[in-house]
């Protein structure tokens, strides 16, 4: 007789499977790291530290192809840029995984509005170089854009995701004073990391040898430049753009900060999820009134100084 299956007896097998998977790579990397640490570091490394190929599409090349091409050098990395428009500069920061050209609706109508964008392929992604990179070198790649952009009316940033957490440290360090908007920030990102390299099976000892060993390399500490702990002292306006579903980056963690903050507001949506909050047409109106509000203000206190 036929044993009947269930979605229940499938999903309750995948999950024994995955923790047999995640104890056997435990032990793994455990036994192994006692003999050759350096060389479980570097595989650890390799693992989570390397994004996976955006690929474009047709819209996203032809944008791309219209934009006039830049560079800037990141720690011995050559990272391509793009400047579309004329205006008020906006500069855009991408996510894990992403591209510059992934905002390319954002970007359109920004132009339209009579805005200048900037927006780049961090280290690792797109056409930019290297294989593997990390949220200190998200940071210094803003760093060194705002650097060669000092000189342009920049009036806002605009970052999703790890770029998103990536700004808040930008801001913190440079002291950047303009309008801010995080599409699925993620704030809590040194709980995170830990959490996805728990759910992997990876040895804590293992993890936190190679966040130590990275920390000084880049000059930073993942406790003190953890965005929940930078974005307590920002003094600037920020829109938090945030889908309550989302489950790449916790809301609570959003709305959280809106609570706490009075300069923290945020616009939640439903059925977005991570992603497409970033080509969502209402989200984009919503982000241009956002900044065509703040580019009034700002008149009305130039003229009035």
């Amino acid at each position: 007789m036929l044993k009947k299956v269930t979605y229940k007896n499938i999903y309750s097998t995948n999950v024994r499977d995955k923790r047999i998977k995640q104890k056997f790579l435990h032990l793994f990397l455990k036994t192994v790291w006692l003999f050759w640490p350096s060389i479980i570091e570097k595989l650890v490394h390799r693992l989570f530290f390397s994004p996976v190929k955006y690929h474009l599409n047709d819209s996203e090349k032809l944008l791309l192809n219209h934009g006039k091409p830049f560079q800037i050098i990141v720690h011995n990395k050559k990272i391509q840029c793009r400047r579309w428009g004329k205006g008020p500069t906006v500069i855009l920061a991408h996510g894990w995984n992403g591209r510059g050209v992934q905002f390319q609706p954002l970007i359109e109508s920004m132009i339209k509005a009579n805005f200048a964008v900037i927006t780049y392929d961090a280290p690792a992604h797109g056409n930019s170089q290297g294989k593997t990179t990390n949220y200190f070198e998200f940071t210094d790649t803003l760093r060194t854009l705002w650097q060669s952009c000092k000189e342009e009316n920049v009036v806002a940033v605009v970052g999703h995701s790890l770029g998103a957490a990536a700004l808040i440290n930008f801001i913190s360090k440079e002291k950047f004073t303009k309008n801010v908007v995080l599409f699925a920030p993620v704030l809590k990102l040194r709980e995170l990391f830990f959490q996805t390299f728990d759910q992997h099976g990876v040895p804590k000892n293992v993890y936190q040898n190679l966040i130590q060993n990275l920390e000084p390399l880049y000059e930073y500490n993942l406790f003190k430049d953890n965005p929940a702990q930078l974005i307590k002292n920002i003094k600037n306006d920020i829109l938090i753009i945030h889908d309550k579903n989302d489950k790449a980056a916790p809301f609570a963690d959003s709305e959280h900060a809106a609570e706490l903050y009075d300069n923290i507001s945020v616009h939640a949506t439903v059925g977005l999820g991570h992603n497409r909050l970033l080509n969502d047409e209402s989200i984009i109106k919503t982000v241009l009134g956002y900044l065509e509000n703040r580019k009034d203000k700002n008149r009305m206190v130039q003229k009035a100084s």
